[in-house]
């Protein structure tokens, strides 16, 4: 089946949420794509523990606590990248979605003729993404894995033999755990601009804001650079802002 869509529904009425899933799993095994669906009865539910672990999420537009547009904002500012699709009873409010770009609507009532053409372009959309991803425990005492985009980690570090992964979530920061050797991180994201600035300490270089003599500035947030580290960082840094991507690492 290839890459899977993970999809959120926002809909405080049960009857559409069923209605959605069973559309989204039929559209699945129609089309052989692997989807997978969580549910969330309004706005501020998703919000609650809200992680980049979704590629769509379907929002009603009016719900009774938060409606869509308000969890759609405040879901853009911790993920610019997963598409919002809104689902409404009139077209008038699309023009209101141009605000946190929305992806596509679709008027209620639902149909599975109208929901499988939208879904048409949303799997086209996620399915052609270049995107990279990390998969890490999400630390909530369960089994439960996030799906993160590569690009919302500002660093890495390794503390004896565990990995913290340092993730941008809108003006915060989580840090998730894993166990796992720099080697093996480096590996992984291999051809994703990183760089060490220190032995133990791997940088996002498109979250590099300020380079020091012994610091480098992420945004907020200051690591350290090691001063043997410092000419191949900028080196790499040079490269990735005049091109975009990251020099090859030696082995």
């Amino acid at each position: 089946m290839g890459k899977e869509i993970r999809c959120a529904i926002v809909e405080d009425e049960e009857q559409y949420r069923q209605m959605c899933r069973e559309n989204l799993e039929r559209y699945g095994k129609e089309h052989d794509v692997a989807i997978s669906v969580e549910e969330f009865a309004d706005g501020m539910d998703i919000m609650d523990e809200y992680r980049h672990r979704w590629d769509v999420i379907f929002l009603d537009v009016v719900m009774r606590h938060c409606d869509g547009f308000d969890a759609a904002q405040m879901i853009r500012k911790s993920d610019p990248e997963v598409l919002l699709v809104f689902i409404t009873m009139s077209e008038q409010y699309a023009i209101r979605g141009y605000s946190v770009e929305a992806f596509d609507y679709i008027l209620k009532p639902i149909t599975y003729e109208q929901f499988s053409l939208h879904m048409d372009k949303i799997r086209d959309a996620v399915l052609s993404r270049t995107e990279h991803y990390l998969d890490v425990p999400a630390g909530d005492g369960t089994e439960t894995m996030l799906h993160l985009p590569v690009r919302s980690i500002r660093c890495l570090e390794v503390h004896h033999h565990t990995m913290e992964i340092h993730v941008v979530r809108g003006s915060e920061e989580d840090v998730y755990k894993l166990r796992s050797s720099m080697k093996e991180m480096e590996e992984k994201l291999s051809g994703c601009p990183f760089c060490l600035s220190d032995r133990n300490l791997l940088v996002n270089l498109s979250h590099v804001t300020k380079v020091g003599n012994d610091t480098v500035m992420l945004g907020d947030k200051t690591v350290p650079i090691a001063r043997a580290r410092r000419k191949d960082f900028i080196a790499a840094l040079t490269s990735f802002l005049s091109s975009g991507t990251a020099p090859d690492r030696e082995a």
